[in-house]
């Protein structure tokens, strides 16, 4: 398999002989995602306000207009039920084993791929007082700008869900949320979606 990117191709042919001929050497760009989604291993969310940077494990795999999901530090049971709903087919639940995120308020998330280079953000911010969900309006809004998110109270976290149309943009940030209630700080998450 080649790498992603720009590659060429030259064909060559032996007659019995062992006379060759080859043929104009062509240009074309690889793209190994393949129809099941997009692999996302070694990219990394950084957290601004903590300096918290979270690594997406090798083999992480992004669905088509699906998502990531990134709990703090719960079972993907747990997760469901204190949200109030099982996670759809096209969600990845990641516990990150209370790594991360850590939102306590002022919280903004840029996101980066596997060499580094930024993809999406830098989010708004939370609240300094956090309690809040900050779900984006679409994948094509511009991560920077208020008017591109939805500020919601916590408990209208909606993970695995509610991305709005697209535009093919790629991978974002689509969603964080607190989760409010004495020792409920373990189901907050980040979410990210791939806009295929």
């Amino acid at each position: 398999m080649s790498s992603n990117g720009p590659n060429t191709l030259e064909t060559k042919a032996f007659d019995v002989a062992g006379n060759q001929g080859s043929s104009t050497v062509v240009s074309v760009t690889v793209d190994n995602t393949t129809a099941s989604g997009l692999d996302i291993s070694n990219w990394k969310l950084v957290q601004a306000n903590s300096a918290n940077t979270y690594n997406l494990a090798p083999g992480t795999i992004i669905p088509d207009n699906g998502y990531v999901v990134i709990g703090r530090n719960a079972t993907k049971t747990a997760f469901e039920a204190f949200w109030g709903s099982a996670l759809p087919s096209n969600a990845v639940y990641i516990d990150s084993g209370g790594a991360f995120p850590v939102i306590n308020g002022s919280e903004n998330y840029t996101l980066y791929n596997e060499a580094g280079v930024e993809v999406d953000g830098t989010t708004i911010s939370m609240a300094s007082s956090a309690g809040q969900s900050i779900q984006r309006r679409a994948p094509c809004l511009p991560a920077n700008q208020t008017a591109s998110w939805n500020i919601l109270a916590s408990s209208s976290g909606s993970p695995g869900s509610g991305a709005g149309v697209g535009c093919g943009i790629g991978v974002v940030i689509n969603e964080f949320s607190d989760a409010l209630g004495t020792g409920n700080f373990v189901y907050e998450f980040v979410e990210l979606h791939y806009d295929r």
